[in-house]
C-alpha cells in the first residue's frame, strides 16, 4: 500500500534560449498526460515572458503573482479547463518581482498544495540561457529560476532546444546546473521552430 502522494511529480520545462518552443512543448506534454487520465496542472513560472494564459486564450483576473505577492488564495488563481482536462496557474504579463525571500515560502507552499492535489505539476520556467549569454556563466535570471526550481523541489527537468542553434556546451552547462540543485534532466526535446 502506498501513500496518497506516491508517483506524483513536479517537472520543470526549461528552454535553451528564446523562441525554442518551451511553452508549446509543455502544453503538448500536458495534453498527452491529461488524455492518459492524469490530473495535470501547468504553472507559468516564466516571469520574464509569461505565455501560457495567452497561448490558451485565457485572460485571468487573479494570477500566481497575486498569490505570491499578496497572499491571494491559490484556488482563486487556478483556471480549470473542462475541455482538455488541464488546470492552469497563470502569471501576469508584467510583474515587478519581489525579494526572493518573500517568494520562497509562498512558492514552497504552492508546490506542496499542487503536488498533493494533482498527479503531475508541469512548470514552464522559460529560457535559461539568453541569446547573448555565454553558456559558461549564469545570470541573475538563471539564479532566480534555479532558486524557484529548488524551492519548489522540482523532481526533474525537460530541456527544450533548437538543434540548429543550441550547442552541446549549453546542454552540458544546463545539465550540470540543474544537477547541482538535485534536479536531473530527464531528456532534451529538440524542437525545430
Amino acid at each position: 500500500s502506498g501513500t496518497a502522494s506516491e508517483g506524483r511529480s513536479l517537472i520543470t520545462v526549461v528552454g535553451s534560449g528564446p523562441q525554442v518552443g518551451c511553452t508549446t512543448v509543455l502544453l503538448c506534454l500536458a495534453r498527452q498526460l491529461a488524455a492518459q487520465g492524469k490530473s495535470v496542472v501547468v504553472v507559468d513560472a516564466n516571469f520574464q515572458n509569461p505565455q501560457l494564459a495567452t497561448a490558451l486564450g485565457i485572460y485571468p483576473t487573479t494570477t500566481w503573482q497575486d498569490v505570491l505577492d499578496r497572499g491571494a488564495p491559490l484556488e482563486e488563481a487556478l483556471v480549470h479547463s473542462a475541455e482538455d482536462g488541464l488546470v492552469l496557474l497563470p502569471s501576469a504579463n508584467r510583474w515587478q518581482r519581489p525579494a526572493a525571500e518573500k517568494i520562497s515560502l509562498q512558492a514552497s507552499v504552492t508546490a506542496g498544495v499542487l503536488r498533493y492535489e494533482y498527479d503531475i505539476v508541469l512548470i514552464d520556467l522559460g529560457t535559461m540561457l539568453s541569446e547573448t549569454q555565454d553558456a559558461g556563466h549564469s545570470t541573475k535570471q538563471d539564479a532566480g529560476m534555479l532558486q524557484l526550481s529548488e524551492t519548489m523541489r522540482s523532481a526533474a527537468s525537460i530541456w527544450v532546444a533548437n538543434p540548429r542553434s543550441s550547442r552541446e556546451r549549453e546542454l552540458n552547462t544546463v545539465t550540470r546546473t540543474l544537477e547541482k540543485i538535485r534536479c536531473p534532466v530527464l531528456g532534451v526535446v529538440e524542437n525545430l521552430v
